[in-house]
């Protein structure tokens, strides 16, 4: 069986519905701030939530009011919001590992209805494939013990090692 070529149209929809996708998830609308952050440590507390939450840098930095480049200064000069920061990433990594699952069980659109039946649209099915593998290799990079390939060396080594001595002034 060949596989009928999409028409413009069909293009068309599909791209709209993954551009509707993507732009949902990067407008982060679960974002829910009770109150504007009015201390340095709300400030803090709030970008470490953002963060955790799978905001970029920029993105958190913006919302709680201070350029990014503060963020750094913050994490260089103030070991608690350091550790707090490294926590939120953990927790990122956990917040994408459930979006893997998601993206993995949602079979929306996998399938095509045309004139011939119904057959498999293989680009939401690559995106998302693309879409899991970005979040795996992420959480792989965010938290290697819990995510990341496994790699155990085991190493036994035996053996013995005979020394000979020659001596040169013996005749």
């Amino acid at each position: 069986m060949t596989e009928k070529k999409l028409t413009r149209k069909e293009k068309s929809e599909i791209n709209k519905r993954l551009h509707a996708e993507i732009t949902k998830e990067r407008a982060c609308p679960d974002i829910h701030v009770e109150k504007e952050p009015e201390t340095q440590a709300e400030q803090k507390a709030l970008f470490c939530e953002l963060i955790a939450q799978c905001v970029s840098i920029d993105k958190a930095a913006r919302r709680v009011g201070v350029n990014h480049r503060f963020i750094y200064e913050w994490l260089d000069e103030d070991e608690e919001f350091s550790k707090d920061y490294t926590r939120a990433r953990e927790r990122q990594a956990d917040h994408l590992v459930g979006e893997i699952i998601q993206i993995s069980d949602d079979g929306e659109g996998d399938l095509i209805s045309d004139e011939n039946g119904e057959r498999v649209n293989h680009e939401v099915v690559a995106r998302s494939r693309l879409r899991v593998d970005s979040r795996k290799w992420i959480a792989a990079k965010l938290r290697p013990r819990t995510y990341g390939d496994s790699t155990k060396i085991d190493a036994t080594v035996s053996g013995s090692m005979t020394t000979k001595i020659i001596r040169d002034d013996i005749k």
